[in-house]
């Protein structure tokens, strides 16, 4: 009898661990909130949480029946999680739809490494093929990568397992102390796999690409970056015992509680702030977010605390799986650190790419959290020394804590401008932004950016221009800034094309910031277009060209030229369930056009994966399409009927240059007529401040006609220009006919579009202009009758 009770317990944990789980909607209302279900020690800081209303987690069968017994109404949105996750392998079948990004907005490629293997567990590795490809890369590439350590060997984990470390860097058996430490685990919490995936993808990639790219090794040469790949062995193995195939859901390490219950949150059992409250983390040894008996009980949080107070680990991330979240201190109270401005700017550099939401933990998960690894890397400065940690949220609500293999390559990629620019935050670092309309009208030009210096190193930053085209005559010399640590500055550069530039030639250009060791380039693509016909406009004065379903109107309140602009909400709030429209009166025409660009200023504050705003295009009265911008991203499932569609939601506090190019949509030729809409829609629950836009235009390029000399000598007139390059002089020869107008003029520009000279050509002949005082450069002719255009042409002065 002796064995009967550790063997019923053993059966227990492995019909715990074999539950069923759904994908469930837990629905809110006035005495039914999100921080009940946080009381009843649920894991909510992974889903997708709606203020107010809802929130979209993955529970077991057995904490649905008790989310239920609490009064919560609930929907089940997939029934097994885990018999899903086999069929859509066994099917090939993604969760995530990359198909709908648009043109741009990709974000950096990278290419997977040669040796990165999918694991037999569902497109997982196994804990015991994780420690198999650690030796692997000591064995490929022990000049740069230190074979797996024991963080400890005085003690294990509960079930007699160490910790291991390895480390990246070029001298790895060496503790450099010129090289800045950083620390990247995986992990924590035993149901997340992707967490362990993306950091394979991550070591890889940076030794194979050693050799061969800049960046690499730069990084590598300059820092120690040390990884932790699997914090909680124990709890990842359980779930690979009871789910070979993957889809095993246990989360907590396996501590004995001893009454009959598995299992301590490794993330709620570190001590800083440890059992704050109960709803940041649970007392019960049953829950998912038990903290443990008491602060640092657990081995594996004790040996992350010694593994941080034996280094000088200057930024950790600390990576989980899923809601596309980057998540920084505090998560024990609702409230900012000292250092948010810090925090604030690195997120801002990491998530440029892959566009996670990032905060502290009221700001992204929607609660606070208590004992866990950011707050006390962060929080802890009696031990060690601060360390600015984060926590991404690998992979959206789509996949969830089990994404199918077909996705797991995608999501790697995801998290890689993040891991590679946390460790370019350890040195001199800088985000430049560059401000570049599509198109250029003179020969002279400036191109104006934002710099902001993010990284903990000092030294010096110096922005230049690199041509990429031929048509890029000079440049002015590179600047350099002095910058204190979230200092931001703006400036330009200059550059002047080449006089004998083409219309509609594309002109581009690297914008480079360097720090004296590396350059980061960011690539600028313009067209040089003079002959631009601007073919609406609207200042955002009022809505005199504008027609309306809702509550459209021009405010002062908000603006980016004065006296307004026009928004959809000028008292206040948005309100719940609209489906509020602005249109165009008058759709616009465009003659035989080669291109057309929608340009505006914009700012919005719109509730991010559920309400939105689309810019909508109707072309010759067929139904509306969304368009893509500069500024758009994909819309989630939970946005109904614009799923993978363009939107604008979330906040932009300030005013961006949005512009849109509708080329694609004109005809090879004849006319075309557009007609441009703005829609908001929003559900009955959370608002925002709305959808703002000013000082719109289309423009278009090449228009047919407009320099034909065939159709100018039909109608009897025909304009040449010699000599061409001019030095001192140039003559304008004008041949009319029975069928020109009286009373020609002709014009004369620079490059700027200045008026240099204007005559009146009367009769026509031959005129002479003087040209020694000129500058040289690129001149345009305008020849008008005084109404409109007859002619126009250009030519060079040289001297």
């Amino acid at each position: 009898m002796k064995y009967l009770f550790p063997i019923i317990f053993l059966l227990l944990s492995f019909a715990a661990g074999a539950q069923r789980y759904s994908r469930v909607r837990v629905n809110f209302d006035e005495t039914h909130q999100l921080i009940g279900l946080a009381k009843m020690g649920l894991d909510v800081d992974h889903g997708k949480y709606r203020p107010g209303h809802s929130f979209i987690g993955e529970f077991s069968t057995q904490q649905v029946q008790q989310i239920q017994e609490k009064g919560f109404s609930t929907e089940i949105l997939v029934s097994d999680l885990q018999a899903r996750l086999h069929e859509m392998n066994a099917s090939g079948a993604s969760a995530v739809n990359r198909s709908g990004i648009c043109e741009g907005q990709q974000g950096t490629v990278y290419e997977t490494p040669g040796n990165y293997a999918y694991g037999s567990m569902g497109g997982y590795l196994t804990y015991s093929e994780m420690l198999e490809v650690l030796d692997q890369m000591a064995s490929m590439y022990p000049g740069i990568f230190k074979a797996k350590q024991p963080i400890t060997t005085a003690y294990t984990t509960h079930e007699g397992r160490p910790i291991y470390w390895v480390k990246i860097s070029d001298n790895p058996g060496t503790d450099e102390a010129d090289e800045p430490e950083m620390l990247y685990t995986a992990l924590h919490h035993a149901r997340e796999p992707n967490s362990l995936s993306q950091m394979i993808f991550y070591m890889w990639y940076l030794l194979e690409n050693y050799e061969s790219d800049a960046e690499v090794k730069y990084l590598v040469d300059n820092t120690e970056l040390y990884f932790v790949p699997c914090v909680n062995p124990d709890g990842y193995v359980y779930n690979e015992t009871t789910n070979p195939n993957g889809g095993g859901f246990w989360r907590k390490n396996r501590r004995d509680n001893g009454d009959g219950s598995f299992g301590v949150d490794l993330n709620r059992n570190y001590p800083h702030e440890w059992g704050f409250d109960d709803s940041g983390s649970s007392p019960n040894p049953q829950s998912d977010t038990y903290r443990g008996p008491s602060a640092g009980s657990e081995p594996e949080t004790q040996m992350m605390m010694e593994f941080c107070n034996s280094h000088d680990f200057k930024i950790t991330l600390n990576c989980h799986t899923f809601s596309n979240l980057l998540i920084y201190p505090w998560g024990y109270i609702d409230s900012a650190t000292p250092d948010h401005a810090v925090f604030r700017g690195f997120a801002d550099a990491m998530t440029r790419d892959n566009n996670y939401l990032a905060g502290f933990g009221s700001e992204t998960v929607g609660y606070t959290v208590n004992g866990d690894s950011d707050d006390w890397m962060y929080g802890e400065q009696s031990s060690k020394e601060k360390i600015y940690s984060m926590t991404p949220e690998v992979g959206p609500v789509s996949t969830g804590f089990w994404p199918p293999q077909a996705d797991i390559d995608g999501l790697n990629k995801d998290a890689m401008t993040m891991n590679l620019t946390a460790a370019h935050l350890l040195l001199n670092y800088g985000l430049i932004k560059p401000s570049a309309e599509r198109f250029l009208f003179a020969l002279s030009n400036d191109i104006n950016f934002s710099l902001k210096k993010l990284g903990l190193k000092d030294g010096l930053l110096r922005v230049s221009l690199e041509p990429l085209t031929d048509n890029i005559f000079s440049v002015d010399p590179p600047l350099t800034f002095g910058l204190f640590n979230l200092e931001e500055t703006e400036s330009s550069l200059g550059f002047t094309l080449d006089p004998s530039i083409e219309e509609g030639e594309t002109v581009s250009y690297n914008l480079v910031l360097d720090n004296g060791a590396y350059q980061w380039a960011v690539r600028v693509d313009q067209v040089f277009a003079r002959d631009i016909e601007t073919a609406f406009t609207d200042p955002g004065d009022d809505l005199s060209q504008w027609s309306t379903t809702g509550t459209w109107a021009a405010t002062t309140g908000e603006y980016y030229s004065e006296p307004s602009s026009i928004t959809d909400s000028p008292s206040g709030p948005y309100d719940n369930d609209e489906l509020n429209i602005i249109y165009l009166n008058e759709p616009v025409t465009l003659n035989s056009a080669q291109s057309a660009t929608l340009g505006f200023w914009a700012k919005w504050d719109i509730e991010a994966g559920f309400d939105y705003v689309q810019a909508m295009l109707s072309i010759d009265g067929n139904e509306a399409v969304p368009l893509c911008g500069k500024y758009t991203n994909l819309g989630e499932a939970t946005q109904f009927d614009a799923f993978d569609e363009p939107l604008y939601d979330g906040v932009q506090n300030e005013w961006v240059r949005e512009e849109i190019d509708l080329s694609e949509y004109l005809p090879s030729d004849g006319n075309v007529s557009f007609s441009i809409s703005f829609q908001l829609f929003s559900d009955g629950y959370v608002v925002g401040d709305g959808f703002y836009f000013d000082d719109m235009e289309l423009v278009t390029t090449g228009k047919q006609g407009t320099t034909s000399t065939t159709d100018l000598e039909a109608a009897g007139l025909a304009v040449s220009s010699r000599p061409n390059p001019a030095k001192d002089y140039i003559y304008f020869d004008i041949k009319r006919g029975g069928n020109a107008s009286d009373g020609l003029n002709l014009h004369v520009f620079n490059a700027l579009g200045q008026l240099v000279e204007t005559r009146e050509t009367g009769e026509g002949g031959s005129v002479k202009m003087e040209t020694a005082g000129w500058e040289s450069g690129l001149y345009y002719y305008q020849l008008t009758d005084g109404f409109s255009e007859l002619n126009r042409g250009r030519f060079v002065v040289s001297k």
